[in-house]
């Protein structure tokens, strides 16, 4: 199994294992989340019935926020606790569809936090561009960070209203 980033919580192997087709077709239970751009290895599409799938979302009430359950056998299940718990999940899986196969195996993760963060300080130095504030916010939601704040000092812009 390769190595994940971040580790998840959880991780059971299981006898056999699962070889990924180029294209993967996805089947939601429940309504339908905006999973797909946590998935740059393959090609992930909607699929109608579930018989066709590859990957089965499934909404678990019973899953604390943010959390998720993923069990890839001969086909892969994802149990989510809320639409972040199936964004992450898919950022996880996304990780294994890089290679042809994975053993099948069961991996769980919740949070430690809720919130996850990082502070951006542009108050010091030049202020980066949108393109390169886009690419950081991509880079930390795929180490399942949540909150990106950009830290200005108070006194770094001149207000002509304020005396």
């Amino acid at each position: 199994m390769m190595q994940l980033f971040p580790r998840v919580a959880k991780t059971t192997l299981l006898d056999g294992e699962h070889v990924f087709n180029s294209t993967l077709n996805a089947f939601f239970n429940s309504k339908k989340v905006n999973v797909f751009t946590a998935f740059t290895s393959k090609e992930v599409k909607i699929s109608s019935d579930c018989e066709n799938a590859d990957i089965i979302y499934t909404l678990d009430e019973g899953l604390k926020p943010q959390s998720y359950k993923i069990v890839i056998d001969e086909k892969i299940n994802i149990s989510y606790g809320d639409d972040a718990g199936a964004y992450y999940a898919s950022l996880t899986l996304n990780q294994l569809l890089a290679e042809k196969s994975v053993e099948y195996c069961e991996l769980f993760d919740e949070p430690q936090l809720l919130v996850r963060g990082f502070m951006y300080d542009i108050s010091r130095d030049w202020v980066s561009s949108l393109h390169t504030l886009k690419r950081i916010v991509d880079l930390f939601s795929i180490w399942k960070y949540n909150q990106f704040e950009l830290y200005v000092e108070g006194f770094s812009f001149e207000y002509k209203s304020f005396e």
